[in-house]
């Protein structure tokens, strides 16, 4: 269906005039779709000027001509672009629509005269004025009629079919080589690294190249919300009481000996992907946030030895909260023989196409950050019951999605963390020394990135303490977090909407201090901040660490450019401050591919950190994920370090908005 889809919202047309005032790329866009007219108005002008002005029926031809182009360029838009959710394009849709509106409203200046005059005929001179209209002969006619419509099409098919272009020429990792049958970017040589570095930068949005490319690859009806497990009875959780506070959960666990209940387990396996509120209606909320609530994480509990649950593989069901048996333990044996012999094992997957029916080739960037959330809660409620949850860093894909009977059309494993009791040793992990060979599949861009980065184990390489620096400027010390981790994690919103009000220093530095935490996958995570109204503290941008505070980078008003980088989302432009959270790129793909997708995973770890601080501090927060990569690496100088914008997420106080 063509999209004409026009917001009439007054604070998004001030929001843009305001951008059109402030930011360079906006005045940059807005003088892009309006120079057809800008040039035609000159040209008017100059014909006045000389005293030879168009008749007003010249005019009135030239702008229908005017308005008719517009109008086939936001249907093209619509029909193509929008339709497949390439957000960055919403913008140029809606501004070709605001100019399309202009020129209706011209078009009706010149010819409600004469629609006035037509409507005070008497009867017989209407009818004599038609039977003119009509005069000519059939064909003729005909003809005419078939000419109009073919005319009226062009503009859309002709935006439909230079996208289909685009599609080709990008989708270069499914052109087979000529001579052996190997994808193309094995035939040129090219490593899995570089499969990794060519993703990043091809799922990267900016302005200046929306339309560079289109959709590559068909992904279909969106799937379902949740998976279902005909014939098998549910296990329906019960969960253990709250034991302990957020603060004390970030700082580790408590010796234990006795081996995990299945109340215990429920508590964690209920901190991932549980409900939290049901919303008759409307998606449900969930403890761990999901880009565009599509939650494409699924979890899976291989369980070895607990007190009061039976060995094999389970799967966790959200709806009902409860637990359902796949395998017992002879069938879950040559799953649970690719995995070190911790007491449980808990296996993150994602069914990717919930994601990318929305996101497309930017998805896996978008579940490996969403499961970086589930995982980061997994870990803290596994501490609430002083159990470890250790990521275990390198297995083997293949094998341990086959042996889970994974389609691998639509369902990858991306993580795996073992549970044991905090006093036992950490398992010594496998190791693997190959990468799993490139081969054309599934999910097309998404699934090859998923086996580049498949079968490579990885080390966490230590960060050498940094030396005191008088350029850093040391925040108040953090308070600890006393609110219960159960109450936070029930509790838990994306709020949108902020006050004017400014945030404490001593509340800053609160959340911040939430951050650090041991590398669970990656270290290759760097934060900066833009602040807008923290009292005490100078607005601008910030390079942020743990050991030594924030470190000026520029000082000013950056609210308004991080709003417009962020896809002019208001959520970033009004919020008190933003963190962005980055990756050295170097250092993640320091021991190969696999490192990518260990560092999604650790960016959603930390962003939820700050998620979980806001909650507990009663302050509102929301994570986002879509921006244009090169608007953000420039505000921050980050392609001169090597460096990836990976996730933004605002801190604020909240204003009046329903929650998500």
């Amino acid at each position: 269906m063509i999209s004409l889809c026009l917001p009439f919202k007054s604070a998004k047309l001030w929001q843009h005039a305001v951008f059109a005032w402030n930011v360079r790329a906006m005045l940059t866009q807005i003088l892009f779709a309006a120079a057809p007219l800008l040039l035609y108005a000159v040209w008017l002008g100059w014909r006045f000027v000389r005293g030879n002005p168009p008749p007003r029926f010249a005019i009135n031809v030239q702008l229908s001509l005017w308005l008719m182009l517009y109008l086939m360029i936001t249907a093209g838009l619509g029909l193509f672009w929008v339709a497949n959710q390439q957000l960055p394009v919403f913008d140029w849709h809606y501004l070709f629509g605001y100019l399309m509106l202009l020129l209706c409203g011209v078009h009706l200046y010149f010819n409600l005269p004469l629609v006035w005059r037509y409507w005070r005929r008497p009867g017989a001179q209407k009818q004599q004025a038609a039977q003119q209209a009509q005069a000519g002969a059939p064909a003729q006619a005909a003809r005419r009629q078939w000419g109009r419509v073919a005319f009226l099409l062009f503009t859309p098919a002709a935006a439909y079919w230079l996208g289909r272009r685009g599609h080709a020429a990008n989708a270069w990792w499914e052109q087979p080589a000529a001579a052996t049958g190997a994808p193309a970017l094995q035939a040129e040589g090219q490593s899995q690294r570089a499969l990794v570095m060519r993703y990043h930068e091809f799922s990267s949005e900016s302005r200046r190249g929306v339309f560079a490319r289109a959709p590559v690859f068909d992904w279909g009806q969106r799937p379902p919300p949740f998976k279902d497990w005909p014939g098998l009875t549910p296990l329906r959780l019960q969960r253990s009481a709250a034991r302990r506070s957020l603060h004390q959960v970030l700082q580790g666990t408590q010796p234990r000996t006795q081996d995990l209940r299945l109340a215990e387990l429920a508590d964690i396996l209920f901190a991932g992907p549980g409900i939290t509120l049901a919303r008759p209606g409307s998606a449900p909320l969930r403890a761990a946030p999901s880009s565009g609530a599509l939650f494409p994480a699924e979890l899976y509990v291989l369980v070895r030895r607990m007190a009061d649950l039976a060995p094999g593989l389970y799967h966790y069901d959200a709806r009902d909260d409860s637990l359902r048996q796949l395998a017992g333990a002879a069938a879950a044996a040559p799953l649970s023989a690719l995995l070190p012999p911790a007491p449980l094992a808990l296996i993150c997957t994602a069914v990717l196409g919930r994601t990318g029916y929305k996101y497309r080739e930017r998805a896996y960037r978008y579940a490996g950050v969403d499961l970086g959330h589930l995982l980061e809660n997994l870990r803290l409620a596994g501490h609430n019951h002083d159990m470890q949850v250790l990521p275990l860093a390198a297995y083997d894909d293949a094998a341990l999605q086959h042996a889970m009977r994974l389609d691998l059309r639509q369902e990858l494993a991306l993580a795996v963390m073992l549970l044991q009791p905090a006093q036992e040793m950490p398992q010594a992990v496998p190791g693997i020394l190959s990468a799993q060979a490139l081969t054309p599949g599934a999910l097309g861009l998404n699934g090859l990135l998923h086996q580049a980065t498949s079968l490579h184990q990885t080390a966490a390489a230590a960060m050498p303490a940094p030396g005191p620096d008088p350029a850093w400027l040391r925040l108040p010390p953090a308070r600890p977090l006393s609110a219960p981790l159960r109450e936070v994690l029930q509790n838990r919103r994306s709020r949108r909407r902020y006050t004017d009000q400014a945030l404490s220093a001593q509340s800053l530095s609160d959340v911040l201090a939430a951050l650090a935490a041991p590398v669970q996958f990656s270290p290759a995570i760097r934060c900066y901040l833009g602040l807008q109204r923290v009292a005490g503290v100078a607005s601008g941008l910030y390079r942020y660490q743990a050991e030594r505070g924030l470190r000026l980078l520029q000082a000013g008003d950056f609210g308004a450019r991080l709003g417009a980088a962020a896809l002019d989302q208001d959520v970033i432009g009004e919020a008190a401050a933003v963190l962005l959270i980055c990756a050295d790129s170097k250092l993640a793909l320091a021991a190969g591919a696999r490192g990518y997708r260990h560092m999604l995973l650790e960016c959603g770890m930390v962003g939820e950190r700050w998620l979980l601080a806001a909650q507990a501090l009663g302050l509102a927060a929301c994570p986002v994920g879509a921006f244009y990569d090169d608007e953000v690496s420039q505000l921050f100088g980050l392609q001169a370090r090597g460096e990836w914008a990976l996730h933004f997420a605002s801190l604020g106080i909240a204003g009046q908005e329903e929650d998500d």
